[in-house]
């Protein structure tokens, strides 16, 4: 990797440089707010701290890859061609927490544009920094600096520093959203995110006003939204990364009830990726409110006419939870599985059984008997199956589906795999929804396939793909704060 100083470039170095290294005591503080003004759009906080517990742990995930300790090598040792190296040139030109600004964002027609940006840090060695920054005046570019209590304020313009710096009253560290961001994401963490709610909302009414009226109602999209969040962290079994919002939509999501998966002690255990989310019975209300539109109701009433089922029956089988899984079949296509928790199970059954002797009768394929229970309609190669149990309705790729979802055995809920990946995750008993993918077992899967097709993996890889072991996403809400999880497990 060559070390590059250009303009705006250098200072994104700065950042990818950071981000690249690592050995943070704690995360970043996100003290440079003290400076800045309490109206600016984003702020972006990187602990630069490589002795910082943060970045030691970023480094033992790391290594936990094969090639791992040959590309920390390699990043630590970039530029030495041109005479910089991170170690001895930009780690001592660094504070502990490196910040970036963006002030406010121009609008060219309904594309954002002119960003004013800039880059603060608390240097170790201002010698080092002016050294770096020199490099930069040298390519050509244009580098303007500032200093204020002991930190330097970088740019590309005075005038994006001026916008950027708080000259009186309030600065961002007393705006109330920029707080409720910060509470609402975890204290230790490599990267934290802040965006003013009202900032973006200007942004989407400005950039699409003059398209038919579209800034009116992307803004109402958005509603009173007080601020988005984000923090990426490091830990022990593998990396968090942490969305917050609150307000307008955001708020109205977040107050929904999240719910305890039922399906979970159904799903057959060993299923390498699992989707569940809940409708709930607002869907088929604004549906139906969307029958109601002139513009609308034709198309609506053409797809009812060529389904044999009204948008309400089928937009009510989605009330309740809803669970798309994929599990190894034993051919190197694996199964893919529809469950559906239906508490009027006999009508569900019926709206699901009228549907597939449609869509048979159009492609004049007829329904036939499933072993064990339910009904196939077979398209080609491949097939369609169907059942109700238990107050359940699937509908799967195989055959055998109704019959293995009653059967007994082993179950998702009880897979060592899938609790492994849910504790790390730190998953809560209720959420507003989840992913799980079984990298450890799926990954192999898709190597089998990819060989199926005349393609082979490299051995190495293979070998850097299996510290990967899960990914977990989830939806949560806590005091009108909607959240978004997603945790990569390593091992």
């Amino acid at each position: 990797m060559r070390f590059r100083i250009a303009g705006v470039g250098f200072l994104a170095a700065i950042a990818v440089a950071v981000a690249g290294c690592g050995g943070g005591s704690s995360g970043t503080n996100a003290t440079g707010a003290s400076l800045v003004r309490s109206n600016v759009l984003a702020f972006v906080s990187v602990n630069s701290d490589l002795g910082s517990s943060q970045w030691r742990q970023v480094a033992n995930l790391v290594r936990k890859f094969p090639s791992g300790n040959q590309l920390l090598t390699q990043v630590q040792t970039a530029g030495s061609s041109q005479g910089v190296t991170y170690k001895n040139d930009i780690a001592p030109a660094l504070g502990p927490e490196v910040d970036f600004v963006v002030s406010s964002v121009g609008t060219s027609g309904t594309t954002p544009s002119s960003a004013s940006f800039v880059v603060m840090t608390k240097p170790k060695d201002e010698g080092k920094l002016k050294k770096l920054l020199a490099k930069a005046t040298q390519t050509g570019s244009k580098i303007v600096t500032q200093k204020a209590n002991g930190w330097y304020i970088i740019s590309t313009s005075q005038a994006n520093i001026d916008q950027a710096l708080k000259k009186s009253g309030k600065s961002l560290d007393d705006e109330g959203s920029f707080g409720r961001a910060i509470k609402a994401l975890p204290s230790n963490a490599l990267i934290k995110a802040y965006v003013s709610g009202k900032g973006l909302t200007k942004i989407v009414k400005s950039a699409a006003s003059s398209t038919s009226g579209l800034g009116a109602s992307g803004a109402g999209a958005l509603g009173n939204l007080d601020f988005l969040g984000l923090a990426m962290s490091a830990e022990k079994s593998g990396f968090r990364l942490v969305g917050a919002a609150k307000g307008g939509t955001a708020s109205a999501v977040s107050s929904s009830a999240t719910y305890t998966s039922k399906l979970v002690s159904q799903i057959p255990s060993g299923s390498l990726a699992v989707l569940s989310a809940r409708g709930g019975k607002n869907l088929t209300k604004q549906f139906t409110k969307a029958l109601q539109n002139p513009s609308i109701g034709p198309q609506l009433q053409q797809i009812q006419t060529a389904l044999g089922v009204t948008p309400q029956q089928l937009f009510s089988l989605l009330e309740n939870e809803i669970a798309f899984y994929v599990r190894p079949a034993g051919t190197t296509l694996p199964e893919f599985s529809l469950l559906l928790e239906e508490p009027n199970g006999a009508q569900a059954l019926s709206t699901v059984n009228t549907l597939m002797t449609k869509i048979a009768t159009l492609t004049h394929q007829p329904l036939s008997p499933a072993p064990g229970g339910g009904k196939t309609l077979k398209l080609g190669k491949y097939a369609v199956t169907f059942g109700g149990f238990d107050s359940r309705i699937i509908i799967s790729s195989v055959l055998t589906a109704v019959a293995d979802a009653k059967a007994g055995g082993s179950k998702l809920s009880n897979d060592p795999t899938f609790q492994s990946a849910k504790a790390a995750a730190g998953v809560p008993e209720k959420t507003g929804g989840f992913l799980y993918l079984n990298l450890k077992d799926g990954i192999p899967l898709i190597e089998a396939y990819q060989a199926s097709r005349g393609q082979t993996m490299s051995a190495s890889t293979r070998d850097n793909l299996k510290p990967l072991q899960s990914l977990f996403a989830y939806a949560s809400s806590s005091g009108g704060v909607g959240k978004f999880t997603l945790f990569l497990q390593i091992k």
